[in-house]
């Protein structure tokens, strides 16, 4: 699945991962097509193994390096997305495998992750990064399946 982050495309993939649970490559990475430079060289890829809220934490996670590679560093990113997941899992966020075209929660998810990450790089990158990257992730996680449940 190819996404879009602060205007740089990602593809997203989940395969077997033995190192870690997820990788993302840097944005400076461009891959070679018929000796032209392009974008489908970045890949963020996410163990397979991977379910439910740790899944969500690290797509989170992944989406974020994309999103702040020169701005963020790792302690940061893990501790974001630690937390975005924590309480994104308690309102209910999951993945489905069905693409449901239903949008409902996106709005809330979308100030749910600004709220989040306004609190740990506000100082570092601005308002407008800050609402920029939420939104870019959220609807990178929508794209990937992850949908709020209805009450």
């Amino acid at each position: 699945m190819r996404v879009r982050l602060l205007n740089r495309y990602w593809t997203v993939v989940r395969r077997a991962l033995r190192a870690n649970d997820g990788t993302c490559d840097p944005p400076q990475r461009k891959g070679r097509k018929h000796g032209r430079t392009h974008d489908r060289g970045r890949e963020i890829v996410i163990d397979i193994s991977l379910h439910g809220e740790k899944e969500l934490e690290i797509t989170c996670h992944e989406l974020l390096h994309g999103c702040a590679w020169e701005v963020l560093a790792e302690d940061v990113v893990e501790r974001c997305s630690a937390k975005f997941a924590s309480l994104a899992w308690r309102l209910g966020c999951r993945r489905y495998s069905c693409r449901a075209p239903d949008r409902h929660g996106l709005k809330d998810l979308e100030h749910l992750l600004g709220t989040v990450l306004g609190g740990y790089v506000w100082k570092v990158a601005g308002d407008d990064w800050v609402s920029a990257a939420s939104r870019d992730i959220v609807r990178a996680m929508y794209r990937l399946g992850w949908r709020m449940e209805r009450k």
